[in-house]
Order: structure tokens, then C-alpha cells, then sequence
């Protein structure tokens, strides 16, 4: 009781002296706070300076039912709340764990912030429909870029040489000569092709009329045998040479890197080296 009448001596003390004689104060029916009123009606200028004082005290104008059930404006001033003690205050705020930003506040600042589409046609906000439209192209995006690098993964693991090459000699695993050899049809020309294991081949002739045989990246993406000699062909130009024997033939890189080529080495009569 003593702390609702200290504090309805501090509004009385911040009223006008003519307002303060009129005025008086009663607990509300649960006890939280004070209602005030007024035993005149207060002019049009007087309600703004009331109100001004109550809500220095977190208070505010209310209605009420009276006796008869009518309403009845009053002033409402909630009980003040009591000081909690600065160790109180301290603890608490060691023991205070920071918050994380949330997954749709991270979304919103690396793409809605940088989309040209935002705050003109579009509001992740307050548009979830749109942002669900958007979680799913990225995420058909991000599918799409795992396929590539998978794909190019591949590509380099199986085009690594199968057998280890030695300081003086490069050689790759190729099908057995035994096996035969299988025409296989080609979209394009020339359309009859054969196929020794896994590598398709098809014949051409040089400038000078010389007939060879082409292995072309584009017939053989899904060749691991086709990569292993690729590899061993990378291999050997790097270590100064420009191609490498295997079984009897001489095969090389072309320039522009899109097919391997090989012919029949040719030995010397009398050093029974090869000529490539």
C-alpha cells in the first residue's frame, strides 16, 4: 500500500494544482496497478497534459465498465516493478547467449540483397511463394554443377595411365591383341568405324597419301582405355618425346587435342630401332 501511495504522490506533485485537488486514485480489481480519475470533467486542453503525466509512469487512458455498465474513461498506472539488484543485472548478463542470424536473414543478404528483381517486382519477405520458386532453381542449379564436376572428375581419373611408365619407356594398357576387331556405325563421316576393346577407330590418310588410323575424343567420352593412352601419350611429350610404341604402333596427340592417331612403326635394316 505504501508504494501505490508514493506513487500517486508523484503524479499529484506533477499535475496542476486545480487537476490534483480533483483528482483520485484506487487499485485496480487485480491489485497491478492504480486507476485515476477525476471528480469534474476534464476540458479538451486538460486530457493532453493528464496523459503527458501518466505515461511518464508507463500508464495510459483506458475505459471501464461503471456500475450501470457503461463505459467509463479513466486513467490506468501500472504498479512499478521492482529494481533488480545490479548483481542480479550483472550475472544475467554474462550468462546472455548472442543470437545467430537466421537461415532466411542469411538467404535474404547473399541473394534477395543482390537481386535485380528485389524491392521492384519481387519481396522474399513477405512473398514466400517467390522465395520458394527461388530455393528451388538453385537448387537445380547447384544439381547441375555437381554433374559437370563429377563428369570432369572422371574424365581425369581414368585418364591416368594404368601401368606405371619408366624413366626410359612409356607404355598404357590397350586390349589384348587377340581380341577381335568390331565394326561399330558413327553419326558421322566417315560412318563405319572399328572398335579394339573399349577405343573406336576409324582410317584416314595424311597429305602425302599415308593411311593411319584416328581415335576421336568425341567417339570415345566413355573410353577408359581411350584416356589411359591419352595419358601416356601427355606423358611422354612432357618428358621430350612425341608419342609412344604400343603393340607395334606408333601413336601421337594431334595438335589441336581432339584425337590420337597411330600407324605401324617402321625399323631400321641394320639398328633394329624403330622409326617412328
Amino acid at each position: 500500500m505504501i508504494e501505490q501511495q508514493c506513487l500517486a504522490d508523484k503524479i499529484l506533485a506533477e499535475l496542476p494544482c486545480e487537476l490534483a485537488a480533483a483528482t483520485s486514485f484506487k487499485l485496480d480489481a487485480k491489485g497491478s496497478g492504480l486507476i485515476m480519475d477525476f471528480a469534474v470533467k476534464l476540458d479538451k486542453s486538460d486530457y493532453p497534459l493528464v496523459l503527458g503525466v501518466v505515461k511518464k509512469f508507463q500508464g495510459d487512458f483506458i475505459n471501464q465498465k461503471d456500475s450501470e455498465g457503461k463505459d467509463h474513461g479513466c486513467f490506468f498506472i501500472p504498479k512499478p516493478k521492482d529494481p533488480v539488484p545490479a548483481a542480479e543485472v550483472k550475472q544475467k548478463k554474462v550468462v546472455e547467449v548472442p543470437k545467430q542470424p537466421s537461415p532466411i536473414s542469411i538467404f535474404s543478404s547473399s541473394f534477395c540483397g543482390v537481386c535485380e528483381d528485389y524491392g521492384v517486382s519481387c519481396s522474399c519477405q513477405s512473398n514466400s511463394e517467390r522465395r520458394n520458386l527461388c530455393l528451388k532453381i538453385l537448387t537445380i542449379q547447384t544439381w547441375q554443377t555437381i554433374n559437370v564436376n563429377l563428369e570432369k572428375l572422371w574424365k581425369v581419373g581414368f585418364s591416368q595411365p594404368v601401368q606405371a611408365a619408366s624413366s626410359n619407356h612409356v607404355d598404357a594398357r590397350s586390349p589384348p591383341a587377340s581380341q577381335p576387331i568390331q565394326k561399330v556405325e558413327r553419326n558421322t563421316r566417315p560412318t563405319e568405324g572399328h572398335r579394339e576393346g573399349d577405343v573406336v577407330w576409324i582410317y584416314a590418310e595424311n597429305r602425302g597419301g599415308e593411311r593411319y588410323e584416328q581415335a576421336l575424343e568425341k567417339d570415345n567420352e566413355r573410353s577408359n582405355d581411350y584416356f589411359a593412352i591419352r595419358r601416356s601419350i601427355i606423358d611422354a611429350e612432357q618428358a621430350g618425346k612425341k608419342g609412344i610404341v604400343l603393340q607395334g604402333k606408333w601413336c601421337w596427340l594431334s595438335q589441336e587435342r581432339d584425337y590420337i592417331g597411330r600407324k605401324p612403326a617402321k625399323t631400321f635394316a641394320k639398328g633394329g630401332g624403330r622409326r617412328y
